[in-house]
């Protein structure tokens, strides 16, 4: 699937003008993984609008974030934006190879012993095999 994927579509924070977008308020931003950008990014703070992260809430841009804010202890963020997808109906198999691996890897394979597993993570793993038609987590996966 990697061999599918154009990487002149791939962007990155140098690869545009970030701090001239957001002064002319041209720049919505989504944070995902994370919910407070780093310092150097911080001139950035008014256009964050969305976040979707399964770490400790910062309570940052509580003012900014009007499209979506989903701060929510998960044992990995691939599990919330899976969720995300599957609320608005995007969830495709595509999106379920990309975002499965990272659930997994995260979580341990679902591992409840390690202490990394929620019933969400379990619940969108189920979701995810399901749209990809392969069998059980316990099952091997191939990607």
């Amino acid at each position: 699937m990697l061999d599918r994927l154009d990487t002149s579509a791939l962007l990155f924070t140098d690869s545009i003008d970030l701090a001239g977008l957001a002064k002319s308020d041209r720049l919505d931003l989504a944070l995902v993984d994370h919910n407070l950008l780093s310092r150097a990014q911080s001139s950035l703070a008014r256009s964050v609008r969305s976040i979707i992260d399964h770490h400790a809430d910062e309570r940052a841009y509580l003012e900014t974030t009007v499209d979506e804010r989903v701060i929510e202890p998960v044992g990995s963020a691939s599990t919330l934006i899976a969720r995300f997808a599957r609320e608005r109906q995007l969830l495709d198999a595509e999106l379920a190879r990309l975002l499965l691996p990272a659930v997994l890897l995260d979580t341990v394979n679902l591992d409840p012993a390690l202490g990394r597993t929620t019933a969400a993570d379990t619940d969108m793993v189920n979701a995810m095999t399901g749209v990809i038609g392969i069998a059980a987590p316990d099952a091997k996966v191939r990607f």
